[in-house]
């Protein structure tokens, strides 16, 4: 036989009522913010506050697992706040900087 499998999940009528009462989750807006897509070390940064940058260019380089990666705009804009210091270590999810 062939098909696709499914993965579901079947609640009760009183499960379902239950979940009606569970807050929702919302995304988080970082459209405006550059994030740490990993834990590391900030190696470097390119840009300073007030800068216009263009999407693609680099913004800061972040050390991980002793690889360097190369973070880039997101999109066009100013930059706002930046947020380490060179050297400093980031968490993942940690804002890096802020754009206007």
């Amino acid at each position: 036989m062939s098909g696709s499998p499914y993965k579901i999940t079947v609640w009760s009528e009183r499960m379902d009522e239950l979940f009606g009462y569970m807050p929702k989750k919302t995304a988080d807006d970082h459209s405006n913010e550059l994030i740490a897509p990993m834990p590391g070390k900030v190696h470097s940064i390119a840009v300073s506050e007030g800068t216009k940058v263009v999407a693609g260019q680099e913004m800061c380089v972040l050390e991980a697992m002793k690889m360097q990666n190369v973070l880039r705009a997101p999109k066009d804009g100013k930059v706002k706040k930046i947020y380490p210091k060179v050297g400093q270590n980031l968490n993942l999810d940690d804002k890096i900087m802020e754009f206007e």
